[in-house]
């Protein structure tokens, strides 16, 4: 058995995960594995930045607030940049819904 230790950037997919391939019969009560299903991904609800490009948006905007002199425009109103918080982002569990997303063959 080999195991691939790299790969190209057409090769991964961000935003994606492996289709199962194991599945519990519960009449007969053992796993079965569908290989069949080995090169094919789910597209999975994923954030466009990664953990550590959010991190880094967030501070070059905390950091763009602290240059501001002036907070208020001619009118008095606040002139505050939305900071992006990482801590807030939150990858929802879609168990169900797996079955429904179009499954996409590997390269």
């Amino acid at each position: 058995m080999q195991v691939r230790t790299s790969y190209l950037p057409s090769e991964i997919l961000w935003g994606h995960d492996l289709s199962p391939l194991l599945t519990y019969q519960k009449d007969n009560g053992r796993y079965k594995v569908d290989f069949s299903q080995f090169h094919n991904v789910i597209a999975v609800d994923t954030p466009e930045l990664s953990a550590k490009d959010m991190t880094a948006a967030a501070a070059a905007a905390a950091a763009d607030d602290d240059d501001d002199d002036d907070d208020d425009d001619d009118d008095g109103n606040s002139c505050h940049k939305p900071v992006i918080d990482a801590s807030s982002v939150h990858l929802t569990d879609k168990k169900g819904e797996q079955d429904e997303k179009p499954q996409e063959q590997l390269p």
